[in-house]
């Protein structure tokens, strides 16, 4: 399970994979686009975006449920979600980058009925996205356990004497 809060050494790996995800997705749409091909813009990533974030949710209440003393788990389940809402946020990162790059590569386009289409599915991408992103952050504070000084009572470690 974390033992501390979001550090900004965390956040730059997740700035630099959604950074690479947008460079690279919006090169690789440019290129198919200057040779006429034309991709739809993949609907069923939305769905699966946010099944992802509602399964994360659930576990992550289980957690929660377990830090606080109300529910009885596993440990090593507990910290297979910890480490499932740090793949969440990652992987957040990387789909905000693509459909950020996906809306980038329709704004010249909009005048056509499916590229305004794909630009609404591109635009649902990103906001799912940043919604795992969030549950992902939230999962994570969850499944922090209470600092050595938050155990302690008034009588010293664990209110004994």
């Amino acid at each position: 399970m974390a033992d501390r809060p979001q550090s900004p050494a965390r956040a730059l790996p997740a700035l630099a994979l959604g950074s690479g995800s947008f460079a690279l997705s919006l090169l690789v749409l440019m290129l198919l686009d200057t040779r006429g091909v034309t991709i739809p813009a993949p609907r069923i990533l939305i769905v699966l975006l946010l099944g992802f974030a509602l399964v994360l949710l659930w576990l992550g209440n289980r957690v929660r449920g377990f830090v606080r003393g109300r529910r009885s788990m596993e440990p090593i389940a507990a910290a297979r979600v910890a480490a499932l809402a740090v793949t969440a946020y990652y992987v957040s990162a990387v789909f905000i980058g693509h459909g950020a790059a996906w809306l980038a590569s329709l704004m010249g386009s909009l005048g056509a009925p499916a590229a305004r289409a794909d630009a609404w599915v591109a635009v649902a991408m990103v906001v799912v996205s940043v919604l795992l992103f969030a549950v992902a952050l939230l999962v994570l504070h969850w499944c922090r356990t209470p600092r050595e000084e938050e155990r302690r009572g008034p009588d010293g470690p664990e209110g004994h004497v």
